[in-house]
């Protein structure tokens, strides 16, 4: 490879790197905190209300939350432009912390129908699962009076994957791209046309306008944690864990990663692509507290960047590393 071939690389790695990290905020992100202004948005445009909604206590002192009666919702204006190769917006993802006291009605998360005369796209049915039938519904059951973050990452056309306190919840039936799940300028949450959206507690909403990954997900969390840039997260007020650049980078096809976590732990060295596909685990095992390095052979997969996560208990991190051929 050329002087100059490897400078026009490093220029997309680091314009790459620049556009990722100004994509990890939310869009629109909304708190609930201000019990005067319910409506009032941290990021974005405010909400309207349609029905009756009051403030409540949240999952914390300094995090209120928002009551949204039967009957009920908020309207969202986003202000996503269409994206995902279509006119609507094909890729996007919801967050909403959220809290039920009966399983045994239906509540409804989102529907796209900005005049409210559909079905709902995503529910919380009555046995506690989340999904809707063209995706499917998760294994696992939600119980009431706990809060619960759920993220909602949608790529029409390719994938439409729900995460529930950080961990991936149900891997949905993809849907085509322009179709039921392709946003319009309007959103509106927790409607639904045949009152199958009872009473919900509500922490927080934001919204992405691109689907977050695994990892992305992963490092939100649970509602204990802040949402906001997702590569500041857990940066600060953590000492003794470190991820380090890997180096030689760029690199071809070999490269070493050196980490250091300071008490025993659960430790995942995990790779993923730029669609946020994992591609390869590097370590997964129980790690006593030190420093450590790990070569990666990347002579199988193509030139282009990759992400690489670091997670060890509640720590997270991740890094950018650019493999040229």
């Amino acid at each position: 490879m050329t002087k100059l071939h490897a400078f026009r690389w490093l220029c997309l790695f680091m314009l790459a790197f620049a556009i990722e990290l100004a994509a990890q905020s939310p869009v629109g992100k909304w708190n609930f905190d201000d019990a005067d202004n319910l409506l009032k948005a941290e990021i974005g445009s405010n909400l309207d209300l349609e029905g009756s909604a009051v403030a409540i206590p949240g999952p914390a002192d300094n995090n209120g939350a928002v009551r949204v009666d039967v009957g009920s919702h908020f309207i969202m204006n986003h202000g996503i432009e269409g994206n995902g190769g279509g006119v609507k917006v094909n890729n996007w993802s919801l967050l909403i912390d959220f809290r039920v006291a009966q399983l045994d009605i239906w509540h409804t998360f989102y529907q796209i129908n900005p005049t409210n005369e559909d079905d709902g796209e995503c529910f919380k049915n009555t046995s506690g699962h989340i999904g809707v039938w063209v995706t499917g519904y998760s294994e696992m059951a939600i119980e009431v009076d706990q809060w619960y973050r759920l993220i909602l990452s949608v790529e029409c056309g390719y994938a439409h994957n729900y995460f529930l306190d950080g961990e991936l919840l149900h891997e949905g039936t993809p849907q085509e791209v322009d179709g039921r799940f392709a946003l319009e300028q309007i959103l509106l949450l927790f409607a639904d046309e045949n009152e199958e959206d009872g009473e919900i507690d509500v922490a927080q909403v934001a919204i992405w306008d691109y689907p977050l990954n695994d990892g992305e997900a992963y490092n939100l969390g649970n509602v204990e944690k802040e949402v906001t840039a997702i590569d500041e997260m857990d940066r600060d007020g953590i000492h003794g864990y470190k991820l380090e650049q890997n180096y030689p980078n760029p690199f071809n096809p070999i490269t070493t990663i050196n980490y250091q976590i300071p008490q025993d732990n659960e430790v995942e060295l995990t790779v993923y692509n730029l669609v946020g596909k994992k591609i390869t685990t590097l370590v997964s095992e129980h790690q006593a507290a030190g420093s450590y390095a790990v070569n990666w052979n990347a002579g199988d997969f193509p030139t282009g960047v990759y992400l690489y996560y670091l997670r060890a208990g509640n720590y997270v991190e991740s890094r950018k590393m650019l493999l040229v051929k």
